[in-house]
């Protein structure tokens, strides 16, 4: 998990000459290719496609580097893309009942929003191969904790890290791992 945890800190934190280095250094000894891709797909919904999308580009050069080709395998597939009832299962899996109660209590002016996030983060990207549920949610609360000022969303993704069995120290030991990237004050 410290590969997954630096590749997307870099993602988030924007450093492309950094990732596309580590990326190098650990493609296919450390992580396979479709594992690499998945990381990025997962950070799409948490951190932007606009963000994310050099990635894909460097991604895409270390491979040719490397002779590996294309990302390989499928992982999504149209069944499951965009599913909102998939998602919203998924999302009351990690989250229990207060989903109900937020779907109640969201403003129908701003139910599309909610909508679409459930569609996109859970339906469309929680569903995919290549990555397990306990590797993908690590990747949520990493990226989140690396934007900061995400605090309602980084406090739920760290009850779903334990939901799908991530530790306390796994994840305290993530925040230690991208720290030295992060905007910190000197206290």
């Amino acid at each position: 998990m410290e590969v997954f945890a630096t590749l997307a800190a870099m993602i988030t934190l924007q450093s492309e000459g950094l990732f596309r280095q580590y990326a190098a250094e650990t493609l296919g000894g450390v992580i396979p290719a479709t594992e690499l891709k998945e990381v990025m797909y997962q950070a799409v919904p948490y951190a932007g496609f606009g963000k994310v999308s050099p990635f894909f580009d460097e991604t895409r050069a270390v491979l040719a580097e490397k002779k590996l080709g294309a990302y390989g395998t499928r992982t999504g597939d149209n069944q499951s893309r965009k599913s909102f009832r998939k998602g919203l299962q998924m999302q009351k899996e990690f989250f229990g009942d207060v989903i109900d109660a937020m779907y109640q209590n969201t403003p129908k002016l701003l139910i599309h929003i909610q909508h679409f996030l459930l569609a996109n983060c859970f339906g469309d990207t929680y569903t995919r191969n290549g990555l397990n549920l306990a590797e993908r949610e690590f990747l949520a609360f990493v990226i989140l904790a690396a934007q900061g000022g995400c605090k309602p969303q980084l406090k739920s993704h760290i009850q779903a890290n334990y939901a799908v069995g991530n530790s306390k120290k796994m994840l305290l030991e993530a925040v230690t791992q991208i720290c030295h990237g992060l905007d910190i004050p000197a206290t």
